[in-house]
């Protein structure tokens, strides 16, 4: 027996976000809800495509529609509160005497990388009375082909399944092989989605036309056969796999539940070798996915409440504004992963460049991504490493430097950005090898452990060696924020390269390179000042921006430079800032949501609060619906062409800093 729990008074986000999340888990299983009511429309994967979910609902003979947008002659079911916690989302509804709950829960446990990356989502209903009259209720869901494909003309072919205690539908694309396609807003079209339920729960299975199954459940006639005709096109009646099932509306009514998974076949490929998802890497199958899936929901929901209410609780200690951009962060950040296991047994992980470019394994990705991973489990940050390591110190890779990416997700078969292996044109140098060399030093002070560098000291040194010559000064080059372009003489550039030195020292006693770092960082106070701010450049009065890399001297204690440099940014932030927070720098007035929070991170509670605050009222004000995105205009609210992206992890760096975590392990 469950107790009904109402959605506003759950602990989470009850207010406007621009996107809520339904089903994260990779780049290829991430589905959105892009309006306010799951109603509004069908939900959608990141890059818009239709995922079509049908919801419909049965009171006393009268249907209703919850989610999506099928063509039934039902009224929407009226939405009476949203909330979205770190792991579930959760919709309230009432009509007709009776309450619906419909939860979307993604066991996403950050500290658990078996449980984290198993790609089944649980979606529950429950029902009770409100008038204190007995009513008869029933739901309906389906799925349409259109989760399975890269384009409605492919065709797909549904099958059902019987597994102990349980019933399992799938659907998948004919004619495709895994990894067959490479890009950015791309969805799968091999693979299968399943959707299964407990034999115990009464649900009756269903594979037809899209309206002949919503058309029976609306007559009350539960259909007496599939439509065999397979393969045929996704969009060739809209072929659909579904349950329906009755729920009971006494007050303490137990939950009904579909398991909704996506069994990838191959996750990644990486230097040509075709890996398995990280959950099945000793090949158990879809089968046993869905089996312990079933026998650990009660479990997983333990869990995540616990994991829930103590984030909630931790983001709620700086404001309620930071309990917003966090709760809604979190889920972006770990679907736009990939993970796998490698030949050797090593976990390696990556990140997919979401609507940027496709890239995978991007440094810059990885690295404003970072607090999450240092923040949850450092051993996310390892897994990440690991493969842009081993690639840097291989013979493909003959710069003096750190490389941009690994290729395009989902293969990771050598760098594809800028000039590639081939040349220097276009690549970020001086960005690439401090942020490594800072992640180095991060990941160590995090973990504790001192073994996993030692393999990679030479490359290591060699990009220290770069930044000694390049770094203080930084020549015409990109950096992370390549959208602007290149730029000279970047001085926050140069306080990353700082920085990187000095935490290379450390790795190494260089005592030499750490008296280098302390020496550019006087000089560097010298030649950026600017009255009451730093210069974006160090040779153009006038010019300002984010100092987004003095964080790390902040989290590491370093003090390469002192307080009030810090103070005289931040103060100077919050007198430029315009309705939507700060720009990135004074040449536009879009912003990076990830780099304003790191810089916000630095400062006193109030300065921080101050900084953020415009952050969520974006959140709540912007006319861009998308998942959360790390670009968009101060001025207008809009996004600017980057959403969905795993480097919203950024927005953990305040957690990070309060945790003291990088000042351990000296």
């Amino acid at each position: 027996m469950i107790e009904w729990i109402a959605a506003a008074s759950m602990n989470g986000i009850t207010t406007r976000v621009p996107a809520t999340p339904l089903f994260t888990h990779t780049p290829y299983f991430s589905s959105w809800l892009m309006g306010d009511k799951l109603t509004d429309q069908w939900p959608r994967h990141w890059t818009q495509a239709i995922q079509a979910m049908a919801g419909l609902v049965r009171i006393d003979g009268k249907t209703y529609k919850f989610c999506g947008n099928p063509q039934v002659n039902a009224e929407n079911l009226p939405q009476t509160a949203k909330t979205i916690t770190a792991t579930k989302t959760v919709f309230e509804f009432e009509k007709d005497g009776v309450a619906l709950q419909v939860h979307f829960f993604s066991p996403l446990l950050a500290h658990d990388l078996d449980i984290m990356t198993r790609p089944v989502s649980y979606v529950s209903f429950q029902s009770k009375s409100v008038d204190g009259k007995d009513h008869d209720v029933k739901v309906h869901v389906d799925f349409s082909g259109e989760w399975t494909v890269s384009n409605t003309g492919q065709q797909v072919t549904a099958s059902r399944h019987r597994l102990p205690a349980l019933e399992a539908l799938s659907m998948r694309a004919t004619g495709t092989t895994p990894l067959n396609r490479v890009g950015d807003r791309v969805t799968i079209d091999w693979g299968s989605l399943w959707v299964t339920a407990r034999q115990s729960e009464g649900w009756n299975s269903l594979i037809l036309p899209h309206d002949e199954a919503r058309q029976s459940f609306t007559d009350g006639k539960p259909p007496e056969s599939d439509d065999i005709r397979f393969p045929r096109s996704a969009h060739d009646d809209w072929p659909v796999i579904g349950f329906q099932t009755a729920l009971p509306t006494n007050s303490s009514a137990s939950k009904k539940t579909l398991m909704v998974a996506y069994d990838e076949d191959l996750a990644l490929e990486y230097f040509r070798r075709p890996l398995r998802p990280h959950w099945n890497r000793a090949e158990k199958g879809v089968a046993q996915l869905l089996k312990e899936a079933d026998a650990n929901q009660a479990s997983y929901e333990q869990q995540a409440e616990k994991f829930d209410a103590k984030l909630w609780s931790e983001l709620g200690k700086v404001s309620p504004e930071y309990q917003t951009i966090g709760t809604l962060a979190y889920r972006q950040c770990i679907a736009g992963h990939g993970v796998a296991e490698d030949i050797n047994g090593d976990t390696i992980m990556f990140s997919k460049e979401n609507t940027s470019n496709g890239c995978i394994g991007t440094v810059d990705v990885l690295f404003p991504a970072a607090p999450f991973y240092l923040f949850f489990n450092p051993d996310m940050l390892k897994a990440q490493m690991l493969p842009l390591l081993d690639y840097s110190k291989s013979s493909r890779w003959r710069f003096p430097f750190a490389p941009h990416d690994l290729g395009t997700y989902p293969k990771a078969n050598g760098q594809v950005y800028g000039g590639g292996e081939r040349t220097e044109e276009n690549q970020m140098p001086v960005e690439e090898s401090a942020n490594m060399l800072i992640l180095a030093l991060a990941y160590q002070r995090a973990s504790g452990d001192k073994e996993f560098l030692k393999p990679y000291g030479p490359t290591l040194e060699k990009w220290a060696t770069y930044l000694e010559a390049k770094g203080f000064d930084p020549e015409l080059q990109l950096c992370t924020d390549d959208f602007a372009g290149h730029l000279a003489h970047n001085t926050n550039l140069s306080i990353k390269a700082i920085v990187a030195l000095r935490a290379h020292a450390e790795l190494t006693g260089n005592k030499v390179r750490k008296a280098l770092a302390e020496k550019w960082a006087k000089e560097w106070i010298k030649e950026a000042a600017d009255g009451d701010h730093y210069r974006l450049v160090f040779d153009k009065a006038g010019t300002w921006s984010l100092k987004y890399n003095l964080l790390w001297d902040d989290l590491f204690g370093f003090k390469l430079f002192p307080r009030s440099v810090i103070d005289t940014e931040l103060n100077y932030y919050i007198k430029v800032q315009n309705e939507f927070g700060v720009p990135l720098d004074s040449r536009r007035d879009y912003t990076k949501t990830d780099w304003l929070v790191w810089a916000a991170a630095m400062g006193t509670h109030d300065q921080f609060n101050a900084l953020i605050a415009p952050v969520a009222k974006w959140i709540d004000k912007t006319p861009s619906r998308v998942p959360f995105t790390d670009w968009y205009d101060t001025k207008k609210g809009q996004e600017m062409g980057m959403n969905s992206r795993t480097v919203i992890g950024g927005v953990f760096a305040k957690l990070l800093r309060d945790s003291g975590k990088l000042k351990q392990n000296i």
